[in-house]
């Protein structure tokens, strides 16, 4: 059982999104009591992700919301989701698109805190998430929150920080802050 989930975990690495995707979901389909099946729910949604099937994606993460070790993930997947499946030639759905990803990147974020005490990756999780965070509140337009966000990243002085910057600049550049883009 566990050599076909880490067979589809290689084939995944290996960008073989589709194969990886198949393994998985007959993983989930034979064993949907073990205890690696919401890891492998999670990754089925990663492969969905990746192969661009957003709706099939969301539905596959959305039952991990809640789940503690993943929720972060999934999250922060559902989110990439909206905004991949997101059509910008339909400003108003685009829009409440975008903001719907912005909720669910602000949950992830706030599950990547909280497991920073028992998850050691989960520091990182929470900078990778805030930095897309500000990413989309910019596609969306909210400069000001996306200054806020970059901010945070700042804080946190590693090894995103230049990165963050950078984004930050372009954040107060866009908000109409031109001195501060500039001494940033």
């Amino acid at each position: 059982v566990r050599a076909m989930f880490y067979s589809a975990l290689c084939q995944a690495e290996s960008g073989q999104f589709a194969g990886a995707l198949a393994g998985l979901t007959t993983f989930v389909t034979q064993n949907p009591k073990h205890p690696l099946t919401p890891e492998a729910q999670l990754r089925q949604g990663y492969c969905q992700l990746q192969l661009r099937s957003y709706p099939e994606a969301i539905k596959t993460l959305t039952p991990l919301r809640n789940q503690p070790g993943f929720a972060d993930r999934a999250c922060w997947w559902i989110a990439r989701s909206h905004v991949g499946g997101s059509n910008p030639t339909v400003p108003q759905t685009h829009s409440q698109t975008l903001v719907t990803a912005i909720n669910e990147l602000n949950k992830a974020a706030g599950l990547a805190r909280a497991a920073i005490s028992t998850d050691s990756q989960a520091s990182a999780r929470e900078r990778s998430i805030l930095m897309e965070l500000g990413d989309v509140q910019q596609l969306a337009g909210k400069y000001t929150e996306a200054v806020a966000t970059y901010q945070k990243v700042i804080q946190f002085n590693s090894d995103r920080t230049e990165e963050a910057m950078q984004r930050l600049a372009t954040a107060y550049h866009l908000s109409g802050n031109y001195p501060q883009s500039e001494s940033t």
